[in-house]
C-alpha cells in the first residue's frame, strides 16, 4: 500500500551477517529473487554482476507480438483444445465452510523425504525415462484423485517465463503458470500416467509462452467470488540453481511466502540430494491437523509409487486414507456411536455438502436437537422419513437418534400400497417430509 515492493536489512550476529531481502510478488518471481542473491554474492567477491542483454518493456512487447504470431494462434488452439469441456474446480473435502468471497491467508506445513526415498524417486524417473518433476507432479494428481474422487481436474504448475538467454538475467514477475489437465484411469498403472503425463507437459511447455490472463478470456470462463478460476491447486518443483562459488561463505535461509494464493500448494524443493515437500493451505478451508495428515499421505503414496510404478492406480493409497475414521480408527456401526462421533466433532468443521451448500456440525446438530424435541413430542419407536436424498434428510436421521427412535426412509414416489405396508409393517407412528402427504403414508402420525 506504501509502495514498499522490496525491502533489505542487514543484522550482525556474532561473526555472522544475515541479509534479509524482501520482496512484493506484484514484482518479482522467485527467480528473480535468486538472479538477485546471485547479483549481491558477486559484489560481496568484488566482481561485476551481469547485466540483463533485455528491459522488462522489451520482454513484454515480445510477448505482445508473439500473441499475433502464427505460433501464438497455435498456442491458443492447443489450449482451448486441451481445456475444452474441463471440470470448473477440484472439490476436496474442507474443514470450513467455504466463505463467499476468496480469503488469502494461510499457512505451511513442511516434511524432508529420507535420502533413500529421494534416491528412489530420482531412480523411478530415470527408470521410466521422465524427469523427477514428472513422477512428483504425477503423485500429486493421483493423491488429489484420492482426496476428491474426481478423475478430471485442472491444477497448475509455473514456468520461468524467460524464453531467450537475453531473458536469463531479467528481474520481475516474469513467470507463466499453465494449466495441466489430469485425466485419471484407475485401471492404468502409474508408469502409464507418467508416460501420458509427460506429453502433455511437452507439448504444453512448447506453448508456455501464451499468458494465462488471456487464456482466461479465451475460455470464457464464469468468475465466482468464493474460488479462482481454472484451477485452485498448484504444484511447484524447485530445484537448486544457486551457484556461490568460493567468494563467500553463503548460506540460503528460504523464509517462504505470507498467505495462500491458491487454496493447496505442493512445493518439492531440491537441494542437492535432499528433497523437500512443503505445503501452503488456506486456513479459511482447511485446518493445519488435516493438511498435516494429508501431507503425510502424499509422502506415503509417493513410497508406493517409486516401489512398483507398474502396478494399477486404483491400487495405489496410503493406510490412512479410505474408508476408516479420520484419524485411521475404525468406525463402530450404531446411533450410538454416530451420535458420539458428531458431538465431539468441532462446530465449525463442515458436515454436510450439498450442491453449493454446506452445513456445519454445530449447525446440524442444532437442526437434529430442534426436531427431536417435536419427534419426542408426538412419541412412538420408529419414525417414517419421506425426504428426498439430501441434507434434510440427514437432519431428521439424527433427530430421530436424539429422540431415541428408529427412522425408516420411505420414498414418497413409491406405490401408495408399498408405502402403506411399510408403515403398518413397521410401526411407525409419526412421519416427518415435506409438501403433501402421500396417501400410503394415511397411517403415520403427525407430519413436519
Amino acid at each position: 500500500e506504501d509502495g514498499a515492493v522490496m525491502r533489505l536489512a542487514s543484522v550482525r550476529v556474532g561473526e555472522r551477517l544475515v541479509v534479509s531481502m524482501v520482496l512484493h510478488h506484484i514484482v518479482a518471481d522467485f527467480y528473480s529473487c535468486e538472479i538477485l542473491a546471485r547479483e549481491l554474492v558477486a559484489e560481496l567477491g568484488g566482481e561485476a554482476a551481469d547485466a540483463p542483454a533485455a528491459s522488462y518493456e522489451q520482454w513484454s512487447r515480445e510477448n505482445t507480438d508473439y500473441l499475433g504470431s502464427e505460433r501464438g494462434h497455435d498456442a491458443g488452439s492447443y489450449w482451448q483444445t486441451l481445456l475444452r469441456d474441463a471440470p470448473a474446480s477440484l472439490d476436496l473435502p474442507t474443514d470450513f465452510a467455504r466463505p463467499p468471497l476468496r480469503q488469502w491467508s494461510g499457512e505451511r506445513i513442511e516434511r524432508a523425504l529420507d535420502p533413500d526415498l529421494s534416491a528412489q524417486v530420482r531412480a523411478t524417473a530415470s527408470a521410466l525415462g521422465v524427469t523427477p518433476y514428472i513422477v512428483l507432479l504425477g503423485a500429486y494428481q493421483l493423491w488429489l484423485w484420492r482426496l476428491s474422487g474426481q478423475t478430471d481436474f485442472v491444477i497448475g504448475t509455473p514456468t520461468l517465463g524467460r524464453h531467450a538467454a537475453r531473458h536469463r538475467h531479467l528481474v520481475g514477475y516474469l513467470a507463466n503458470p499453465v494449466p495441466v489437465r489430469a485425466s485419471i484411469d484407475p485401471r492404468q498403472g502409474f508408469a502409464d500416467l507418467a508416460a501420458s503425463l509427460k506429453e502433455q507437459m511437452d507439448a504444453s511447455l512448447r506453448r508456455q509462452r501464451y499468458p494465462l490472463t488471456r487464456l482466461l478470456d479465451d475460455l470464457a470462463l464464469p468468475r465466482r467470488s468464493d474460488r479462482a478460476p481454472l484451477f485452485q491447486h498448484f504444484f511447484t518443483y524447485s530445484q537448486a540453481r544457486l551457484g556461490w562459488g568460493e567468494a563467500v561463505a553463503l548460506e540460503t535461509l528460504h523464509m517462504g511466502m505470507r498467505g495462500a494464493a491458491h487454496e493447496l500448494i505442493l512445493t518439492v524443493f531440491e537441494n542437492g540430494d535432499e528433497l523437500r515437500c512443503q505445503i501452503g493451505y488456506s486456513d479459511a478451508l482447511y485446518s493445519a491437523q488435516t493438511v498435516s495428515g494429508w501431507l503425510d499421505g502424499y509422502v506415503a503414496l509417493l513410497a508406493r509409487i517409486v516401489a512398483d510404478p507398474a502396478q494399477a492406480l486404483d491400487a495405489l493409497d496410503w493406510a490412512e486414507h479410505g474408508q476408516a475414521g479420520e484419524h485411521g480408527e475404525t468406525i463402530e456401526p450404531g446411533a450410538r456411536h454416530a451420535i458420539e462421533r458428531i458431538e465431539a466433532a468441532p462446530g465449525a468443521h463442515i458436515a454436510l455438502r450439498e450442491a453449493e451448500r454446506a452445513l456445519d456440525y454445530a449447525a446440524l446438530r442444532a437442526r437434529a436437537r430442534s426436531w427431536a424435541a417435536g419427534l419426542q413430542a408426538q412419541g412412538g419407536d420408529v419414525v417414517g422419513l419421506a425426504l428426498p436424498r439430501g441434507e434434510a434428510q440427514i437432519a431428521a436421521m439424527l433427530a430421530a437418534w436424539y429422540a431415541g427412535q428408529a427412522w425408516l426412509a420411505l420414498d414418497p414416489r413409491l406405490p401408495d400400497e408399498r408405502l402403506a405396508y411399510m408403515v403398518g409393517d413397521s410401526g411407525a407412528g409419526v412421519g416427518l417430509g415435506e409438501g403433501p402427504r402421500p396417501a400410503g403414508l394415511a397411517a403415520a402420525g403427525g407430519r413436519r
